[in-house]
């Protein structure tokens, strides 16, 4: 299930975070995202710990005038998702949260797109998977 609107965390952080915030419920927790533009291939974007979708701010206003671009804080308690109590962090977790938004939202034939960032600046990863 997916929620158009939510009261949490609403801001733009000062206008640097302009787009409309979505919640998806189909893990049990309002999980975040941003659902921006449209095209014939959909880009999914992951984040790694500790960041949360902020982090492709730039990139979804340039992809997003040639693809449909969704920028999930899947991680439960990152970014603008909730963070529900008693609940497991486990690896998992994460991999079931991510697969049941991508079913409930009839996501597919889309391209991941994963940032990892580590100690080093210089040796920030970012991977992408297709199809």
């Amino acid at each position: 299930m997916t929620l158009a609107v939510s009261n949490r965390l609403d801001s733009t952080f000062g206008g640097t975070w302009p787009y409309s915030p979505k919640y998806n419920t189909a893990s049990g927790f309002q999980m975040h995202y941003v659902d921006e533009g449209r095209g014939p291939e959909t880009l999914l974007l992951l984040h790694g710990e500790p960041t949360w979708g902020y982090l492709f701010r730039h990139q979804i206003s340039e992809w997003s005038k040639k693809y449909r671009v969704i920028a999930i804080d899947h991680n439960m308690g990152f970014g603008k998702s909730e963070t529900p109590q008693n609940r497991p962090y486990w690896l998992q977790n994460h991999i079931d949260n991510l697969e049941n938004f991508v079913f409930d939202l009839g996501l597919d034939d889309l391209t991941l797109v994963c940032m990892i960032l580590v100690d080093q600046p210089e040796w920030d990863l970012l991977y992408v998977i297709q199809n």
